[in-house]
C-alpha cells in the first residue's frame, strides 16, 4: 500500500495513538529488564566462547539461540556485561516487532478503528511474548523475524516484486537462527508460497515467476542449512529436544500455549477449557469459510480477490505448521512444541482470526471494529495483571528473590568479615553463580554443582532448598527465610532460635 501525502496527513492521528501505545509498552519492558533477577536459562553462556564456537555449537547447548548470542556477546564485549546489555538485543526486537506490526495491520485493515483494537491485540493477548522482550534469550528475536517475513510475504501477494519473497526468506531464516524451533516456520513459508502458486496462478504467462520463486526457495533452504545443519545436529544428538510434549498438539501445544502463554494470572480450570476450546472450533469454523468461499469465488469467476486470496494464506500459515508438527510426531518420533518454543503460533492465530472476522463483515466494518475493541478489554485486563510488575517472569518465578536472598545473607551481622559458605539447589545454581561472580564475589566462596543429599554436609553456613526438600534439612539448621510464596526457603547454620523472616513480593 502506498500511502500519499494526503493519506499520511490523514494517518497520523492513528499513528500517534499507536506510538503511544508502544510508548507504554517499552518503558514498562525497560523497567523489567532493569529490576527483574537474572534467571536460570539466561546464564547459559561462556564469555570465553568465541563466535565459531557459538556458531558451531559443539557444547550442543539448545539454549544457544545462536544470532541471540551472537548479538549478546558483541552487545556485551562492545559496551559492559550487564542486565540491560545482555537483554538488548531482545529490547531492539520489540521495537522491531511493534514497528512491522503496526505497518502490517495498516496494510490490512487501514482504518483507525480497526488498526488501533488489532494492534492492542497483537502485541498483548500474549504477555509470555511480552516477558521474552525483556530476557536474555532467542525467543524475542524469532518472533520479531516472523512478523517481518509474514509483512513481506503478504506484499509479495499483493505487489508481486519478488524482491519481497527474498526479504521474507531472509526474515525467515533469521528467525530460525534465533531459535531452532522456527523450522516449522520457515518450512510452512515454503509450503504456502508454493500453495499460493497452485490456488492463484494457473496462467501459463506466469511459468517465468514461477521459476524464479523455486530458485529463490532453493536457495534460501541452502543457506539455511548452512547455518544451522552443524549445530542443530549438535543439538539434537545431545537429547536437548527431548524435553517437549508426547500427549497431543492440543494436549500439549494449545494447553501450553494458554495456561503459561495467554492467561499467566489465571489457572481456573473452566477459563482455561474454554479458551481451548474457542481455538479449536475457531480453526476448523475458519477452515471451513476459507474452503468454501475459495470453491464458491472458483466456480462463478476466474478473478478470486485480494481479500479472499490474503485470508487463505493467512489461514496457511497457521494451518501448515499444525499439521506439520502432528506428522513430524508419528513420521520421526519428534515432540510437540509447548509454551515458549510455540509461541509463534499465537501469532499465527490472532493475525488470522483478526482478518478472518475483517473479512466476514468485508462491508460492515464497524462490526468487526466492535468485536475487536470488546476481545481488547478482556485482553488488555489480563495483560495488565500479568505484566504490570517488575519483580519476576512467569516461567522462571523462581528466580525472583536471588538478589534478595543474597543481600539478605551479607546484611546479617554474623556474616561481617568472613566469607559465607552457601548450598544452593540446582534450579537456582546458574542464576547465583551469576549474580555473586558479577556482584558478591568476596563475600561468598565459589558455588559448585553438587549430587549430595539436602544438607548432609554440614559444614556449610547456609541452604537454599526448594520447599518440598525442608523435611530433609539436618536438626543443626534452623529456618531462616521463606522467598517466592513460600516456595523456597534459606536455612541457616546456628544454635540460637531465632526469628523468622519472610521476604515476598
Amino acid at each position: 500500500m502506498i500511502v500519499s501525502p494526503s493519506q499520511t496527513k490523514k494517518l497520523l492521528p492513528q499513528r500517534c495513538f499507536a506510538l503511544g501505545i508502544s510508548l507504554t509498552l517499552i518503558i514498562l519492558n525497560i523497567f523489567r529488564i532493569l529490576r527483574i533477577s537474572i534467571t536460570h536459562d539466561e546464564t547459559g553462556y561462556r564469555i570465553s566462547d568465541g563466535y565459531m564456537d557459538l556458531m558451531k555449537n559443539e557444547f550442543a547447548s539448545a539454549n544457544n539461540h545462536i544470532f541471540h548470542s551472537l548479538l549478546r556477546k558483541f552487545f556485551v564485549e562492545t559496551f559492559t556485561e550487564n542486565l540491560f546489555f545482555l537483554r538488548l538485543d531482545s529490547l531492539l526486537a520489540q521495537l522491531l516487532f511493534l514497528y512491522i506490526s503496526y505497518r502490517l495491520l495498516e496494510r490490512l485493515f487501514q482504518k483507525w478503528w480497526l488498526v488501533i483494537p488489532a494492534f492492542i491485540l497483537v502485541n498483548t493477548v500474549c504477555p509470555l511474548i511480552f516477558e521474552f522482550w525483556g530476557l536474555s534469550r532467542g525467543y524475542a528475536l524469532a518472533i520479531a523475524f516472523t512478523i517481518t517475513s509474514i509483512y513481506y510475504l503478504h506484499a509479495y501477494i499483493t505487489q508481486h516484486p519478488i524482491k519481497y519473497l527474498i526479504y521474507a526468506l531472509l526474515a525467515a531464516i533469521l528467525a530460525v537462527y534465533s531459535n531452532f524451533s522456527y523450522v516449522n516456520f520457515f518450512v510452512t513459508l515454503i509450503i504456502v508460497v508454493l500453495a499460493y502458486r497452485l490456488l492463484f496462478h494457473h496462467s501459463p504467462t506466469r511459468k517465468s515467476t514461477f521459476l524464479k520463486e523455486v530458485l529463490v526457495l532453493i536457495l534460501g533452504s541452502a543457506l539455511l542449512a548452512v547455518l544451522i545443519i552443524v549445530p542443530l545436529t549438535n543439538v539434537f544428538g545431545n537429547g536437548e529436544l527431548a524435553y517437549l510434549g508426547t500427549n497431543g498438539f492440543v494436549a500439549d501445544t494449545i494447553t501450553s500455549l494458554v495456561k503459561d502463554g495467554i492467561l499467566l494470572n489465571s489457572r481456573d480450570p473452566n477459563t482455561i477449557n474454554f479458551m481451548i476450546y474457542a481455538i479449536v472450533v475457531v480453526f476448523w469454523v475458519a477452515g471451513i469459510y476459507w474452503l468454501v468461499a475459495y470453491l464458491l469465488i472458483l466456480k462463478n469467476s476466474s478473478k478470486i480477490p485480494e481479500s479472499l486470496r490474503v485470508g487463505v494464506v493467512f489461514y496457511l500459515l497457521l494451518a501448515t505448521p499444525v499439521v506439520s508438527v502432528m506428522l513430524q510426531f508419528y513420521l520421526f518420533g519428534i515432540n510437540y512444541l509447548i509454551d515458549r518454543t510455540a509461541i509463534f503460533y499465537v501469532l499465527l492465530f490472532v493475525l488470522h482470526f483478526l482478518y478472518w472476522i475483517y473479512h466476514i463483515s468485508i462491508n460492515k466494518a464497524m462490526i468487526a471494529a466492535t468485536i475487536m475493541w470488546l476481545l481488547s478489554i478482556p485482553v488488555i485486563d489480563n495483560f495488565y495483571k500479568s505484566e504490570f510488575n517488575t519483580h519476576h517472569t512467569r516461567l522462571w518465578w523462581y528466580c525472583a528473590d536471588d538478589m534478595a536472598i543474597l543481600k539478605h545473607i551479607i546484611n546479617d551481622p554474623i556474616n561481617k568479615g568472613k566469607k559465607v559458605k552457601l548450598w544452593v539447589d540446582w534450579s537456582h545454581l546458574p542464576s547465583f553463580k551469576y549474580n555473586i561472580s558479577k556482584h558478591y564475589k568476596e563475600h561468598f566462596y565459589p558455588l559448585t554443582r553438587h549430587h549430595e543429599e539436602v544438607a548432609k554436609d554440614t559444614t556449610y553456613d547456609y541452604y537454599f532448598i526448594a520447599a518440598s526438600n525442608v523435611a530433609e534439612i539436618h536438626s543443626s539448621y534452623k529456618r531462616d527465610t521463606d522467598v517466592v510464596g513460600g516456595g523456597f526457603v534459606l536455612f541457616k547454620r546456628e544454635l540460637v532460635p531465632h526469628s523468622r523472616v519472610n521476604i515476598t513480593e
